[in-house]
């Protein structure tokens, strides 16, 4: 079952306030964890979105001192409620969707989707959480260490309010995506003379995905759960929810808006493995590093060729970040011949010498590329560095 069948399934069966648990991160989830949500690295794909990263119980960020009464307050202020659901049994699950275009008397072009996801079965379910007037009170004596929160001031702070788990989590059934493009046109003029002037030339490709049996669970584990946001009041040391939010169950209105799944569950990570997202070159990546040691070998020393991946580093940074159409470059290495032929790989037209880059959106999207490949070598460490040198060097010689 893809990710976007689960968020229907969770939609419809328990509100858009709810958000699942994807396996591997179960162990974390828990009411009183605490989240931070920050926007992805630059060099991270999809650039600009947001990502969760898990932290820890909020137990884990108080004075020592304090742990024990709070726990004795959390057991009387949690509540637990059983949910006796039964889902109805189908012979099928899935999602269609046709599209036709026709040109009148020069032909039609048809398209044809269809998703099988499978079907989810739940075990028995039960729900932990927290009401505002309890959970408000609950904040209220939990005095936190200002050196364990110290990092975390400014940041957007998320806690979670209540989790379903369920003793069962087994996903049957086929699961496969199939795509079929079909279409029609008159025969070239061409060949007119020669064949029936009314003759017709048809063709039709399908494309048919079967996706991986997916990991099944038996055993009692977090499936949903709910947060709201915080502020930490630093002089205080307590965490407090944030005005206009409050914790409960939500009604749903005429109108209800669709939950915005890419803000809430982008990457739940543990603390301690928040490194970069580990980076599979493709054939695309391999062709741009060949063209990365194409402009590097322009300089003869290391140092030099590590600082000019720097200066593309902070220009990179600079046009993503910043959302800019024209980069300055008046305090800038100067461009050169090289820079000018490396830059158009990129959708960047410059002349030497030029003191601006103009950045179209496309260009945008293949900056983003080659700079998680800039990222990603100016981090070597040394050992690796003139590994990846000598094959600049080695190209070089056989270049000449």
């Amino acid at each position: 079952m893809t990710q976007h069948s689960i968020r229907e399934f969770v939609t419809e069966n328990f509100g858009k306030n709810y958000y699942p648990v994807y396996h591997g991160r179960s162990n974390i989830v828990a009411p009183l964890v605490l989240i931070v949500k920050r926007k992805r690295k630059w060099w991270k794909r999809p650039f600009g979105k947001a990502e969760m990263i898990l932290l820890a119980s909020l137990e884990n960020y108080m004075e020592n001192n304090a742990k024990k009464f709070f726990h004795d307050v959390f057991q009387t202020k949690i509540q637990k409620e059983n949910k006796s659901l039964v889902k109805t049994e189908v012979t099928e699950v899935g999602s269609n969707f046709e599209m036709l275009i026709e040109g009148f008397d020069s032909g039609e072009v048809a398209l044809k989707t269809s998703d099988t996801p499978g079907d989810l079965e739940l075990g028995n379910l039960t729900e932990e959480y927290f009401l505002d007037p309890d959970l408000r009170e609950l904040l209220s004596v939990a005095p936190l260490n200002p050196d364990k929160m110290k990092p975390l001031e400014g940041h957007h702070l998320i806690l979670v309010t209540g989790v379903i788990y369920s003793t069962k989590f087994v996903l049957s059934g086929p699961r496969k995506h199939q795509t079929t493009v079909s279409g029609n046109v008159h025969a070239p003029s061409k060949m007119a003379a020669f064949l029936d002037k009314n003759l017709w030339i048809k063709g039709q490709v399908t494309n048919t995905k079967v996706f991986p049996s997916m990991v099944n669970r038996n055993s009692r584990a977090p499936f949903l759960f709910k947060f709201c946001r915080v502020v930490y009041d630093r002089e205080n040391k307590k965490l407090c929810i944030s005005d206009g939010e409050f914790v409960g169950k939500t009604m749903r209105g005429e109108a209800p808006k669709q939950p915005d799944y890419e803000e809430a569950m982008m990457h739940l990570e543990m603390e301690e493995n928040l490194t970069h997202d580990p980076i599979t070159l493709t054939d695309e990546d391999c062709e741009r590093v060949e063209n990365i040691k194409e402009l590097l070998r322009t300089e003869k020393s290391g140092s030099q060729r590590k600082n000019l991946l720097q200066v593309y580093l902070h220009r990179f940074e600079k046009i993503l970040t910043e959302e800019i159409t024209q980069l300055s470059l008046e305090s800038d290495r100067p461009l050169t011949r090289s820079d000018s032929e490396f830059l158009l790989k990129l959708g960047i037209r410059a002349r030497p010498r030029q003191r601006f880059l103009r950045v179209t959106p496309t260009a945008r999207i293949t900056i983003q590329d080659y700079g998680i490949l800039f990222e990603l070598l100016s981090g070597l460490p040394e050992d690796q560095w003139k590994e990846f040198e000598a094959t600049i060097d080695d190209s070089k010689g056989k270049d000449s």
